[in-house]
């Protein structure tokens, strides 16, 4: 719907149930297949009071009040979702809700191994370093850092140690 209030004419249906047309709201908490996978996944409760907020700030400030657990099952939902809208809208066949349910909890099993993982590699260096060291004498090391803020310019900085 933005792309068509530039001046673009394009078809607007969601290409995931090709009913109405796409926005945010309707892509992804509305369409009939995404409903089912908030479902299935048992996420229902959250994308129904997700419905009832006014703003796409404040669902995503909802998601992030939540559990880690629910928070990355729903961020992955949402990531496959896309990916599988994307597919659709580029004329290739729609995942099934199947495919997108399994790919999401794949998805959040990953990132939950990988920051179980991280977590413990992070302990374990805890232990043996206590403090910075410079790289070896063949390495450049480069530590960067970035920031956006809606209502001020964006910012960037980074550092370099021989």
């Amino acid at each position: 719907m933005n792309i068509v209030r530039q001046g673009l004419e394009i078809d607007t249906r969601c290409p995931m149930c090709w009913r109405l047309d796409e926005d945010g709201g309707h892509f992804f908490l509305k369409c009939k297949m995404v409903k089912k996978c908030w479902q299935h996944l048992l996420l229902e409760d959250v994308r129904v009071y997700l419905l009832t907020l006014g703003s796409a700030k404040e669902v995503v400030g909802h998601i992030l009040r939540l559990s880690r657990e629910k928070q990355q099952l729903i961020i992955c939902l949402l990531w496959a979702w896309w990916l599988g809208r994307n597919k659709a809208n580029a004329g290739e066949r729609a995942p099934s809700v199947f495919e997108i349910e399994n790919r999401a909890s794949v998805l959040a099993s990953e990132v939950f191994r990988s920051q179980q993982a991280t977590t413990n590699t992070s302990r374990e260096a805890m232990k043996v370093c206590h403090r910075w060291s410079p790289p070896p004498a063949d390495v450049l090391k480069i530590n960067s850092d970035g920031a956006f803020h809606e209502k001020k310019k964006d910012a960037w900085g980074f550092c370099g140690a021989r």
